[in-house]
């Protein structure tokens, strides 16, 4: 498999590169050209909730775009990866909130924290902490994990440019296989009984055709698992795989949205869902006969 160590400059070639620290990842300088990954394409979808406007304006190819910060639960899972994927380093990426603070109320955490998080560190607390730990252990024991499912390549950025529209294409599995093509990605969730889908579909589809232009892995040899793990006690866990009919469907609607991403930057024009649509209101047929027994009541209520 290839697997290259990135050197530090902008990709030039499509392949499988290991060292490239997550925040370099999702910007516009790791490649010599522009790039997208698969948030965009599921965001730009007007399907998922998006549009053209929406990916442009989270987009890092923008050099306007609204300025993204973590929040509470986005720390958290990136800690829990970190440890369920046996990386290196957690304490370089990572720091605790002393004991001597038990919130961020005073002035001296408040600096601390800011001081931490300049310098490219997540801040987590102490109850992420026994959060995280008690996921693991969770994780740990489960009988697919302790089978193997999370053995292979972890911190790989796979990279390709797309032949009909030039874009570069960036795809980061949890778990790229080393022995099979069964690519993993671990989801933390509130109820495995529930759990939101976030037209995961299509990015298994921009795995499964990057496993195809870095490693050549057929299409027919493709899976997709999403390894769910609550984020609350008792950390349940279920493994899901996803049906190849759906990725299909994903694959085409990352075809349509690259291009429409294509077509955009070209116009530089980036439509919102309902630019070109104009249409009638209906505020509902209960509503509307609720208004006029009220209006006929104050006419009674008036004539007496």
């Amino acid at each position: 498999m290839l697997d290259d160590k990135w050197n530090g400059r902008a990709i030039e070639r499509p392949g499988v590169y290991s060292g490239v620290p997550l925040r370099t990842y999702h910007g516009q300088t790791i490649c010599n050209g522009k790039s997208v990954s698969s948030s965009g394409l599921r965001r730009v979808l007007g399907r998922n909730g998006g549009s053209p406007a929406h990916f442009w304006a989270e987009w890092s190819g923008n050099p306007h775009a609204k300025a993204t910060s973590s929040n509470t639960a986005q720390t958290l899972g990136a800690a829990a990866h970190h440890l369920f994927l046996g990386q290196a380093d957690f304490r370089k990426h990572f720091a605790v909130r002393p004991s001597m603070w038990d919130s961020w109320r005073t002035k001296d955490a408040q600096e601390w924290r800011a001081r931490t998080e300049d310098a490219g560190i997540s801040v987590l607390t102490q109850d992420q902490v026994e959060v995280i730990m008690g996921m693991e252990k969770t994780l740990s024991q489960h009988k697919f994990v302790r089978e193997g499912l999370l053995n292979g390549l972890t911190e790989r950025s796979m990279f390709y440019q797309d032949r009909a529209t030039g874009l570069w294409v960036k795809s980061r599995p949890d778990v790229i296989p080393t022995h099979s093509g069964d690519f993993v990605d671990i989801k933390t969730t509130r109820d495995i009984h529930f759990p939101a889908s976030f037209a995961y579909h299509q990015q298994a589809a921009l795995v499964r055709e990057a496993a195809l232009q870095c490693i050549g892995l057929k299409y027919t040899d493709f899976m997709f698992t999403i390894l769910w793990i609550e984020n609350e006690a008792p950390y349940c866990v279920r493994v899901q795989v996803l049906d190849t009919p759906d990725v299909d469907l994903g694959a085409q609607q990352n075809r349509f949205a690259l291009d429409t991403i294509s077509g955009c930057l070209n116009r530089q024009e980036w439509p919102g869902p309902y630019d070109d649509d104009a249409s009638y209101v209906n505020i509902g047929d209960q509503y509307r006969e609720r208004a006029r027994a009220d209006l006929r009541r104050a006419d009674q209520e008036h004539a007496a």
